[in-house]
């Protein structure tokens, strides 16, 4: 029992007392009404708040935590975020909360991100033999929690730690290792941002994770800024309203299992008020960029955010070439933020993103392109939004970057502005039966046209939004099930076509779901598992393929890369048993295709 103990112990297993402080000792402001009435044990175990981008969510999270480990109801703490650059971002401010209220005793909160070796201030360095040196301890890790930094397989097993929904999900599929994550899981509060971002497949899986986390006795909180009432009916297990009801409902909102929707009161000081402009420009990079060069001469804060790569690579180039003073860098290197770049350079990225446009941020006027990236949990402050057409609940979440924060020095930009990008011709039915025929992500990446289509109308109806206020009624009337049943029915019968078209596509992933995930009510022996990569079984679609290459190449930011990812839409037909040919410094060779690396990301040469 002795070696029990002092391998629990040094595993922080071993129980924790919570010590007694209050809100403002805990964040350094005082609470609003709604983040202390979130801590109140009447919300059940799936908790859910829904308030505006930069309404003190995360604060209302953690405190609802501290909360429940002191009633004895959970011990540890899992925040699972849509991106991994929002989870690189939250970390630090989740360990600066354990600090605060643990001082010197403080669990080290871990980063739970494969690649990255970080727990608390420290981070690891991945030597031979599957060991790892601290700098702040010896090989094989120091006696505290992070050997659950070391490897994937422990994420979930730390006290605290700040990952991905992958890794959450990792417990309710038919990957090696679901049970122990699972089993880790369950004493941990489970707390999922931005709920509204999954697709039919995902939230399938979040639905049975959810299930299981509560039977087993665990408790949960989801975060959502745009959250329309068919998906909290699903994830709260309730009957959706019917339209007009939806958009009634109070906004910002506490609600939970067995918990009625009530309004939250405080969650916002101020109404945001948002000037609201369609342009038919979205085929068009130069364009895009002079109009986000013209906003930061004016000593504007833009973000630019494309529903896909190569839109955002486009403008990026274009800023960079007709205002180089202006374009987000990384080590002078003028960029921007997406998916596609090395692990190593992700975080000088997501850095430096930091510092250009998050809260202590002291120069205007630049550019920042990027991708969905940008638009989920990461605190960019902007003061003006140029963005492509999508969803309205995507809309509102990149909306949400806009005067983040309060500041004197907006200048002409003391009210945000969005531009929102659209065909010149307005029309969208060209786009029907094209799906994936459109680079801009309208019927490829959005793929339901009939919300893209009631989105830009209620824009075209709103030259100005004013956030709370219309969140609720904008979400509702551009995804709720009637609204929609409504456009199409009134469009010509491909509309209508195109609208169950999706709606058996949504089936169809969210069956695929059911199939998929675990039900972990049965008995063990009856269960199967499959010797398959974890990426196949969180997201659907085509997995990346990890490349690592032998020389490295050469970061167009300084140092070297020596893995990549490559999408599973650029793959064709390689595989794992092609082994990557090095070219030069900047570019490889993988079975028949050739890929290059720099400043602008990881792209097909030919």
């Amino acid at each position: 029992m002795d070696q029990v103990r002092a391998a629990a112990e040094a595993r922080g297993f071993l129980p924790l007392g919570t010590p007694a402080c209050d809100f403002e000792q805990t964040f350094g402001v005082e609470p609003y009404p709604f983040q202390t009435a979130a801590a109140e044990d009447d919300l059940g175990q799936v908790a859910l708040i829904e308030a505006e981008t930069g309404s003190g969510k995360t604060e209302a999270a953690l405190w609802r935590w501290l909360a429940l480990r002191r009633r004895g109801l959970v011990d540890g703490l899992f925040f699972a975020l849509p991106t991994r650059s929002a989870a690189v971002q939250l970390h630090q401010r989740v360990n600066t909360m354990l600090n605060q209220v643990w001082g010197n005793a403080a669990p080290e909160a871990v980063l739970a991100v494969p690649g990255y070796l970080r727990a608390g201030d420290a981070t690891g360095q991945a030597l031979p033999g599957f060991e790892v040196r601290w700098d702040r301890g010896e090989p094989g890790g120091a006696p505290d929690a992070r050997w659950a930094a070391e490897r994937s397989l422990n994420f979930l097993a730390a006290r605290v730690a700040v990952g991905t929904i992958d890794q959450a999900l990792l417990g309710i599929v038919p990957a090696k290792h679901a049970l122990f994550r699972a089993g880790v899981l369950s004493r941990s509060l489970l707390v999922v941002d931005e709920v509204h971002a999954s697709d039919s497949y995902m939230s399938g899986l979040l639905e049975r994770l959810l299930d299981h986390h509560v039977a087993v006795g665990g408790h949960a909180l989801l975060l959502s800024a745009t959250l329309g009432s068919s998906a909290r009916a699903r994830l709260l297990r309730t009957e959706p309203p019917a339209l007009a009801e939806a958009e009634a409902q109070p906004y910002p909102a506490l609600s939970g299992r067995g918990a009625a929707l009530r309004s939250a009161i405080g969650a916002t000081r101020e109404g945001k008020r948002v000037q609201v402009e369609t342009a038919g420009v979205i085929r068009d990079p130069d364009a895009i960029a002079a109009r986000a060069i013209d906003a930061a001469r004016a000593g504007a804060s833009v973000l630019v955010v494309r529903n896909s790569v190569s839109g955002a690579v486009a403008v990026a180039q274009a800023v960079a070439e007709r205002a180089p003073d202006l374009v987000f860098q990384v080590a002078g290197v003028p960029t921007l933020h997406h998916g596609r770049f090395a692990p190593s350079d992700r975080k000088r990225l997501d850095k430096a993103v930091e510092t250009a446009f998050g809260k202590a941020c002291v120069r205007r006027g630049q550019v920042l392109v990027g991708t969905q990236t940008l638009e989920q949990s990461l605190d960019i402050d902007a003061d003006y939004l140029v963005t492509d057409l999508a969803p309205m609940d995507v809309l509102l979440q990149r909306i949400g970057r806009l005067h983040r924060h309060a500041r004197s020095d907006r200048g002409v930009f003391a009210q945000a502005r969005v531009l929102v990008l659209r065909l010149s011709e307005r029309d969208l039915s060209p786009l029907l039966g094209r799906a994936g025929g459109e680079r801009h992500g309208l019927g490829s990446v959005y793929r339901n046209l009939v919300q893209l289509e009631a989105t830009l109308r209620l824009l075209e109806e709103t030259p100005e939004i004013v956030i709370p206020r219309d969140s609720r009624r904008l979400v509702e009337r551009a995804l709720h099930p009637e609204a929609l049943d409504r456009i199409a029915r009134e469009g010509a019968v491909g509309w209508l076509n195109h609208a169950n078209e999706r709606a058996g596509g949504d089936h169809a992933e969210a069956e695929s779901a059911k199939q998929v995930a675990l039900d972990l009510s049965q008995p063990f022996r009856t269960l199967v598992f499959r010797d398959v990569e974890e990426a196949v079984l969180t997201r659907l679609g085509a997995r990346d393929l990890l490349v690592d290459t032998s020389p490295p190449l050469a970061s167009p930011f300084e140092g070297e890369i020596t893995r990549v990812a490559i999408p599973g839409h650029m793959l064709g037909t390689l595989s794992e048993r092609d082994v990557p040919e090095m070219i030069d410094a900047h570019s490889f060779r993988l079975g028949t295709r050739s890929f290059g690396y720099d400043q602008w990301g990881l792209h097909r040469l030919g």
